[in-house]
Order: C-alpha cells, then structure tokens, then sequence
C-alpha cells in the first residue's frame, strides 16, 4: 500500500473489511448447507438414492454447443422386467447466478423424488435439471429467446427454445417417457421460477404442470437481466413473455393445466408481493391452481419443502408408468 496515506490504509481496509461481511451474509445460507450436507454424510444419516443419479453433457442444435445434464432415473428403471414401462419427467429451471448443479446439491431434487418414490409410493418419475445459463459473468438468460444485442449486434442466445424443444427431445429420444402434457411438469426457483411459468404457459400442450417457487411473473428488463432483453425491449416483447399478462380467461388453451406457486413468509416483499397477484389472475382466469406459503426466506430449505408438496398436490395428475 506504498503511496497511500494512514487514513486511506485505513478506509481501504474498512470498505475491504465491509467487502466480506457482505460477501459472507450473501452466501451464509450455503455455507450452512454445505455443513449441513457434510454432517448427513458424516453421521452416516445420509439419504441413499433408490434410484440413480448422473451427469453428462449433450449436444443442443439451437446453442450449437454442448451443454450439461443431470439426471435422475427412479429405482427400476434399468431392471429387464421395467424395460418396457415409460415414465413422466421433472424439468427443474435454476436460478441467477447458478446452475443446475444447485437443484442437485442443494435442493437435493433426487432425494425429495427418491423418498417419495419409495417411501410414499409416488409414481416414479425421471428429473432433469438442465444448464439453463446465459452469456456473460453471471450467466443470466431469463430462460427466454433473446433478442440481438443493441451494441455489439451479436444474436441472443435461444435458450427458451433449448429447454423446451433441445432439452425435452433429448430426452424423450434417449429414455423411456411418457411423451403428453401430463407427462412433463416444469418447474424452478426465483428466476427459474419466472421461466418455468413462462414457458410452461406458453408451452401447454408440452408442459402439463408448472410449479414456480419465489418466482415473478411480469419481464423484468432490469438489473442484470437489463443485456439479456437487448436493453430496450418493446412492450409487446415484454407482454408476450409475462405470464401475468398473456394469460386471458375465456380459453380453452390451459383446461388442463395445473400450475402451483408458493414463496415464503420471510421471502422478499417483491417475491410475495408478485406470487400474491399471479395466483389472484390464474383463479380469475380459472385456470386450476394452488398456493402455498410456507416459513422461511429466499432459500433451498424452502424451495424443498415447496417442491415436496406441490408434488404430493398433483400426485393425481401423473401418469401411471405404461407399456
């Protein structure tokens, strides 16, 4: 710190020091999950998949790049006698700054699809948690089809377009699913909240169920989703990707869709707050719903308890394995 005097030493280390506090508060809530995973693993309480879990990378023709998958397949899918049986699949959407990583270490998806599974007898289903990341330090994409880049000219990356048609093709061709809308539920957290809503509305007759946890349901072209939306989206853009706009009553288009919101107590006001309006509108709408708030903040704990029930809510919905 040549050059520098006494006092400037000495704001630098404070606004250092404020650095890390900070720093720290922001990721308290995964420091505590990792030592909560590591203490399950060390006490040997540790739940053990039934099923399978695995992780690969895949070729998507619309990025044109390779991209990651984790997978989850139920217990039996690999035994001769189940050769022929089809199974529904989970999409679970992430949120920014992530990757599907966190629904796997975090919210520990297979392990919530596991117990159900084999200790309440819950259909089998297979969940991907796909790499729905975007360009840039943070990754975000909103999980819609950006527009061309205002500055630099550069095409936006399609990632709506690769989660429902790259990601759902993949694996209808590589494993044995149930291939209707009942057959695919979607789901997400915070922003991957707002995508699955969105591209499950938009997406019907693909997506069956959609469940959104602490998510939002108008565009929000702000922050740093600001590149993702090519800066100055029109209105018509940003209304044709807000669920809480293009849903109208009077159609048939959602007869058979289920979509289930939920946030919690603690969550923040701009969360509830849009949670609160977009149920109000699916009920006005009449379009089948259901609404759970539970204790807790913007958090995994949280967002597995709210994955938990909502599957135990649409337990009816989802097909039956056939051959």
């Amino acid at each position: 710190m040549k050059g520098i005097s006494r006092k400037g030493r000495t704001c630098l280390i404070s606004l250092i020091a404020a650095a890390v506090v900070i720093a720290s508060l922001l990721q308290i809530d995964l420091v505590r999950q990792n030592i909560e995973i590591a203490w399950i693993q060390l006490t040997g309480s540790e739940w053990h998949l039934r099923g399978s879990s695995r992780t690969l990378m895949f070729w998507s023709p619309t990025l044109e790049q390779k991209r990651q998958l984790i997978i989850y397949l139920p217990p039996g899918y690999s035994d001769n006698e189940n050769s022929k049986m089809h199974y529904p699949v989970l999409y679970l959407l992430h949120g920014s700054p992530d990757s599907g990583n966190g629904w796997s270490r975090y919210g520990r998806a297979q392990e919530v699809v596991d117990r159900l599974i084999t200790v309440e007898q819950y259909p089998p289903m297979i969940v991907v948690m796909p790499d729905g990341n975007g360009q840039g330090a943070l990754g975000d994409s909103e999980f819609i089809n950006a527009p061309a880049n205002q500055k630099n000219g550069l095409p936006g990356l399609k990632i709506g377009t690769y989660i429902t048609n790259d990601v759902v093709n993949w694996i209808d061709s590589n494993y044995r699913t149930v291939r209707t809308s009942r057959g695919r539920l979607i789901g997400g957290i915070s922003t991957g909240g707002y995508g699955a809503a969105n591209l499950g509305l938009q997406n019907p007759a693909e997506f069956g169920t959609v469940m959104s946890f602490s998510g939002y349901y108008r565009a929000d072209p702000t922050g740093w989703a600001r590149p993702v939306w090519g800066h100055h989206p029109s209105r018509a853009v940003l209304y044709s990707q807000s669920p809480q706009d293009f849903i109208t009553p009077g159609t048939t288009k959602w007869a058979d869709s289920m979509v289930i919101v939920g946030d919690g107590a603690s969550d923040r006001l701009y969360y509830r707050h849009d949670t609160s309006l977009f149920y109000a509108r699916l009920v006005a709408d009449n379009i089948k719903a259901a609404k759970y708030q539970y204790p807790g903040r913007h958090s995994w704990d949280l967002w597995r308890a709210l994955l938990r029930t909502s599957l135990r809510t649409v337990r009816d919905r989802i097909p039956v394995s056939t051959t």
